[in-house]
């Protein structure tokens, strides 16, 4: 009996020791890192109010008369100011501003979408032609809509300016809405206004460049990327079913320019996920404390407030997540071969190790499990690969416009493709792209998005032209 007393003291005694030295550990946060501020300044980038896209794209569902780049300002303010009255403790959904502001008049497009097929996902010229009188109908039915689309795509900066906390909706600008817009292009073209639909086209494509490199949130980035893709498709088909003039030829090859060094690089967006993850207990513990004195069980607050106090180190948490968001910044900047050679060779080892918990997890716990949420190493890599992708795809598209107009023979195509310059080449390993004779098509391997592929053979996934 006394031998089990002074086991259950023993345990008692090491239970105490060890739950002190994890409090003790716990009880000092670091000294916040002095390149974090710099890091999260986005002020130096911002356009003035009146030259930036942003604001029209979110007045665009404003009721008739108004004007969308000043209710889009209107409304994105408002929703900033509600945010800082409210502090952390804020849930600002714009679209309860919206609400406020557009009420019932909220401007939606009307009628059935669903011929606006997708020119990345598959042709849609033959589509769209078939079902001319439904978008000529659509076109009239949502004119205020879609003039609005047109003077979108006039102005010469974007850069986001609503709170990092609040919602990004970019269902203000219906996904039907871009595709009617190429649809109207593409209507155009088969009424022999090549060039108009052309002049659209590029025009379409200059936006949506000026998004992805401008913009600095991942959500507007990828926005970006795959609705320039669907403008590139859709051109690749013009340009292979109709014959072009020379200044037709020269809008096709400025629609098909690479990428810009500017626009693959995705960085800046990690800089404002930063500034979002590294928020996220202090929003929790404050709604939280909202939440409890609403219905009077101040016990939440007090749970919340425990778990900050004993095992949450605020300085620590942001300078954590600083070392994780910060490489992946430098990731971005990789150019190509740079960014293949860092997947094949570190990124899976890197996203165990980020993904395992480990002894570490002693000091901060629960800012440790929340980078591990936070940071999808993986996932991010998938991200910055996808603008690489689409150059890869512009390259290829530029060659098969190339092979068109200089008039290469089938049986010189092989040797036509070796001669090409380093910038008409797969961005990720140099080679000349693939030729199949028999399908009459070139192609590119690029970077795949699967985790397995990633893993095991990143280059897998397959671009082709058909020439």
């Amino acid at each position: 009996m006394h031998l089990i007393r002074t086991i259950i003291k023993a345990i008692f005694l090491l239970t105490a020791f060890l739950l002190l030295a994890f409090l003790l550990i716990n009880a000092f946060d670091e000294d916040l890192n002095a390149e974090i501020a710099p890091f999260t300044d986005f002020n130096n980038i911002a356009p003035s109010d009146d030259k930036n896209a942003y604001f029209h794209l979110m007045g665009m569902p404003a009721p008739v008369g108004s004007r969308p780049h000043e209710s889009g300002k209107a409304l994105v303010y408002r929703a900033n100011k509600i945010a800082e009255e409210r502090g952390l403790a804020a849930e600002p959904d714009l679209w309860e501003v919206e609400k406020e502001l557009f009420g019932k008049k909220r401007v939606e497009i009307q009628g059935n979408v669903s011929t606006l097929c997708s020119p990345r996902e598959k042709p849609c010229l033959d589509t769209y032609i078939k079902n001319k009188n439904n978008i000529r109908k659509l076109i009239a039915n949502n004119q205020v809509l879609f003039n609005r689309a047109k003077h979108l795509r006039g102005y010469p900066h974007y850069s986001e300016r609503q709170g990092t906390e609040l919602d990004f909706p970019i269902a203000q600008y219906s996904k039907a809405l871009p595709r009617l817009y190429l649809a109207d292009a593409a209507l155009k073209a088969h009424s022999g206004q090549l060039s108009r639909a052309l002049t659209i086209l590029e025009n379409d494509a200059r936006f949506w460049r000026m998004m992805l490199g401008e913009s600095h949130t991942m959500i507007g980035k990828m926005i970006a990327v795959a609705y320039l893709d669907h403008t590139v498709s859709l051109t690749s088909e013009l340009a292979s079913r109709y014959s072009l003039s020379g200044k037709q030829k020269k809008l096709v090859r400025v629609i098909f320019t690479p990428l810009s060094k500017n626009e693959l690089d995705i960085g800046s967006a990690f800089r404002n996920e930063y500034l979002w993850a590294s928020t996220i207990l202090e929003t929790a513990l404050a709604r939280e404390t909202i939440r409890g004195e609403k219905e009077e069980s101040g016990y939440r607050q007090w749970i919340w407030r425990l778990i900050q106090l004993s095992v949450y180190q605020d300085n620590a948490t942001k300078n954590y997540l600083y070392d994780r968001f910060a490489q992946m910044v430098e990731i971005s900047a990789y150019p190509a071969p740079e960014l293949l050679n860092y997947i094949k060779t570190k990124a899976v080892t890197v996203a165990d190790e980020q993904e395992e918990i480990g002894f570490n997890v002693v000091y901060n716990p629960i800012g440790k499990i929340m980078n591990g949420i936070a940071v999808n190493h993986l996932g991010w890599i998938k991200y910055i690969s996808k603008p690489h992708n689409l150059d890869a795809k512009l390259r290829l598209l530029t060659v098969k416009q190339m092979i068109h107009e200089q008039g290469v023979s089938k049986s010189k195509i092989p040797s036509y493709l070796e001669t090409l310059p380093t910038n008409l080449r797969n961005p990720y390993t140099n080679d000349a792209p693939t030729w199949n004779e028999k399908s009459r098509s070139i192609s590119f391997l690029v970077i795949s998005n699967e985790r397995e592929n990633l893993e095991s053979d990143p280059l897998s996934k397959k671009i082709t032209a058909k020439l």
